[in-house]
């Protein structure tokens, strides 16, 4: 996101021309639970899975086994869940039109929130 912020701000990138995919609510909040819910399980972010994979690790493996085995399901399953999948189409939606200000406070927003987020969780991991 900074980055993105400031190649569009210093003129090397038009953030208009810039592909933004459509949102469709119910089955990216869905999805990015399942997500989550199974990278929080394994203790794998999606790049140290990739390298644990690499690297010959059962977990990393197990992890990216588990990845694609969820992307064909859900490729194979997508016509029975058509109109769960297609029911919440909202257009391209951003973060900015959703909170109704500018692009550059969206930005600064979500880097002090994931500042204290990092800082609470380094505090807790450093409790006796």
């Amino acid at each position: 996101m900074l980055g993105s912020f400031w190649l569009g701000r210093l003129g090397f990138i038009d953030l208009a021309a810039l592909y933004v995919p459509e949102t469709y609510l119910a089955p990216q909040v869905a999805g990015g639970k399942v997500f989550g819910v199974g990278f929080v399980l394994c203790g794998l972010c999606p790049g140290t899975a990739c390298v644990a994979a690499a690297s010959g690790r059962g977990d990393g493996l197990a992890v990216m086994a588990g990845l694609f085995a969820g992307i064909l399901l859900t490729g194979l399953a997508l016509p029975r869940f058509e109109r769960f999948y297609g029911g919440s189409k909202f257009g391209v939606f951003t973060l900015p039109e959703a909170a109704g200000l500018p692009y550059g406070v969206v930005v600064a927003a979500v880097v002090l929130v994931a500042l204290g987020c990092f800082a609470l969780i380094e505090r807790w991991e450093n409790r006796p």
